[in-house]
């Protein structure tokens, strides 16, 4: 609702900007139209703001200061502005937005304010991160803060689920050992993929360096190796011999997390890729499998699960929330790790619901909606009174899927959500559950679980 936008309203507003800024620097007389008054500028504004188009608003009100610098209405605009960028940069988690605010117009705003509202934007910076990296980095700006007790409570929680040897260190550094027999320059990782792997490792609250590896607490070194393998073909249709094509490939490796040179932690695997026994014609073979070069070693090691490996030696390594914040990225191999977790994963999964850290608690619901323990209600019901609407929508949808009793109550106080979906949602749920439906009919479903509820309790 915040930045929702009324395109006939914002077309009429934007010509009445428009129309009162072609009048900058002229004063006004009774010839002129009635947009050329302070009060008409200032009041536009106004107006914006009540229909709740923030860009815009900050546009007007900024056009007002520039053409009455000193009009009779710049503190009340000056005020408005404070409270927009704000309200920009709480919807956006950006502390810069409001940042920028503060260097533009620092003269005019009160300080105590101003360091509360900073405060408040770096506190949901860090559960937007959800990282022991971003919780200390506010801690370290505001260690009197109004959030720091509850920031040292996660910050201790994340740090207890790391393995024991690893639970003091910052820093880490990404080292690949890739080598393949008579292949040269061959490269499985990427660039990408070592942009993505910087990504799993900050959400596990490290920061990654790119100094020598002697330099960062922590190694995390990926080797990987392989064999182009092969057999002599002919056509199946013509009988004409092809000869040896390189259409197989033996792949193996090791993760290793490393700290002052010492192994924690070692994964191997290894697969191997069997060649064709035969193919239908010679161009079902590209011309350059005749090199080991062009050996399917990718394939080979989406077989060997090489991706989900990493994501299990980070949990291994670094605890569940790490994977839970990777979820961000719509990594289908983490919610696949969790899963198999099974029962341990409940508990960081809740408490992302608890503490309301978006948006890893959309993450956790689709999870625990998955995992239908009946020991989940009690956490999802109160996301059902969460601030943010896709939380709520995204919890009557979980209880429609685990279909439990106990929900019952919550989803029927849903109905009168002022978000059209969560009511649809809690409604549909509420009829899956019950076998009933009264539409959206909020009274009708309350006498019907006033009457109920003993027999539903049972």
């Amino acid at each position: 609702m915040l930045l929702r936008k009324t395109y006939a309203l914002k077309f009429i507003s934007l010509i009445f900007i428009i129309l009162a800024s072609c009048f900058c620097g002229k004063k006004a007389n009774k010839s002129d139209l009635i947009f050329t008054e302070e009060g008409t500028v200032f009041q536009t504004a106004e107006n914006l703001q009540k229909e709740g188009l923030i860009p815009i608003a900050i546009d007007a009100y900024e056009k007002y200061l520039q053409i009455y610098p000193k009009g009779r209405f710049v503190q009340n605009a000056l005020l408005r502005l404070e409270e927009l960028y704000f309200l920009k940069a709480r919807y956006e988690v950006s502390v810069s937005i409001y940042e920028d605010y503060l260097r533009r117009y620092a003269k005019d705003i009160n300080p105590n304010e101003s360091y509360s509202r900073i405060e408040e934007l770096y506190f949901l910076n860090a559960k937007n991160s959800n990282t022991i990296t971003s919780y200390e980095d506010y801690l370290k700006r505001f260690p009197q803060g109004s959030y720091a007790k509850e920031v040292k409570t996660w910050v201790d929680g994340l740090y207890n689920e790391r393995h024991p040897s690893l639970r003091e260190l910052k820093t880490a550094k990404i080292v690949i050992d890739e080598k393949y027999q008579n292949v040269n320059d061959m490269r499985i990782i990427n660039e990408n993929e070592k942009k993505t792997l910087k990504k799993y490792l900050e959400c596990a609250g490290l920061v990654v360096v790119n100094n020598q590896p002697e330099d960062s607490d922590l190694i995390f070194k990926i080797i990987l190796s392989g064999t182009a393998t092969g057999i002599n073909y002919k056509e199946v249709s013509s009988g004409r011999f092809v000869g040896f094509l390189y259409t197989g490939a033996s792949v193996a490796g090791n993760i290793l997390i490393k700290k002052n040179n010492f192994i924690q932690i070692n994964k191997y695997f290894q697969t191997t890729l069997t060649p064709p026994a035969r193919i239908t014609r010679y161009s079902d073979i590209p011309f350059f499998d005749t090199s080991p070069s062009f050996a399917p070693f990718s394939d080979a090691f989406k077989k060997s699960g090489l991706n989900k490996m990493i994501l299990e030696t980070l949990e291994e390594a670094f605890g569940p929330t790490c994977l839970i914040n990777i979820l961000s990225y719509s990594i289908p191999e983490a919610e696949e790790v969790i899963l198999k977790m099974g029962d341990r994963a409940i508990k960081p999964l809740c408490a992302t619901l608890i503490n309301r850290i978006y948006p890893a608690n959309l993450n956790s619901i689709k999870i625990l909606s998955i995992m239908r323990n009946s020991n989940i209600i009690e956490c999802l019901i109160p996301a059902l009174r969460d601030e943010n609407k896709d939380v709520r929508k995204k919890t009557a949808e979980a209880l429609m899927m685990i279909k439990d009793s106990r929900s019952i109550e919550s989803l029927i106080s849903a109905l009168t959500d002022e978000d059209s979906d969560v009511r649809r949602y809690s409604r549909e749920a509420l009829r899956v559950i019950t076998g009933q439906d009264f539409y959206d009919d909020h009274k009708k479903w309350l006498a019907w679980y006033e009457a109920n509820k003993k027999n539903i309790r049972e």
